[in-house]
């Protein structure tokens, strides 16, 4: 096991996660989405009548949850920017995109065939708001992964087996010879010994 690759990929991981649950945060503090919880305003549209539900500012989108009584979905519709509508659970979904320069206008048309009574919330956000979450929740999913491919590398890999220094000898380079006092060997059993 290599600690300092398996510290490194748990890093990773601890980054990605953050950048995981943080983003779709930013986005939901920045969405009023208690005011989505259950339609509050009501008006009565004639056949092909137009409401102004709203002014929206540039870079900004807007939800507008909507039920009527006829239980169709109605068209909404902005002067600028983008719309997309679904239905949800009996009652239906708008999100409008400005991403336009000037402020859009953003209205609920009656296009049935007869009168309806309309219900409906509105909640706004900002778009770059819901890029930096989806760019967060991105990156943050890539480097949790990078993280574990990293931590399971360190894991998995040994330490490098190196070969263990030459110790010195503890009496030195050579050997040292000791002799009782006064019976040192001639020279000729001198030369028999063998110094290492």
């Amino acid at each position: 096991m290599r600690k300092n690759i398996l510290i490194t990929g748990l890093i990773l991981m601890l980054v990605g996660v953050s950048l995981l649950v943080g983003g779709p945060v930013v986005f939901r503090s920045g969405l009023n989405s208690a005011s989505l919880a259950s339609p509050s305003s009501t008006a009565s549209l004639r056949r092909d009548q137009v409401l102004l539900v709203a002014s929206l500012q540039s870079g900004r989108g807007l939800v507008v949850y909507y039920n009527d009584s006829v239980k169709e979905p109605l068209n909404v519709t902005a002067t600028s920017g983008t719309v997309a509508s679904q239905s949800v659970n009996g009652s239906y979904l708008a999100e409008v995109l400005n991403t336009g320069s000037s402020s859009s206008s953003v209205y609920i048309e009656n296009n049935l065939s007869v009168p309806t009574e309309v219900t409906y919330s509105l909640a706004s956000f900002s778009i770059s708001s819901v890029m930096y979450s989806v760019g967060s929740v991105l990156a943050g999913f890539l480097l949790a992964l990078a993280g574990g491919v990293i931590s399971v590398a360190g894991l998995i890999l040994r330490k490098k087996v190196g070969r263990d220094p030459v110790q010195p000898s503890p009496l030195g380079s050579k050997s040292e010879v000791f002799f009782p006092v006064g019976k040192r060997p001639s020279c000729e059993s001198r030369k028999s010994l063998n110094v290492i």
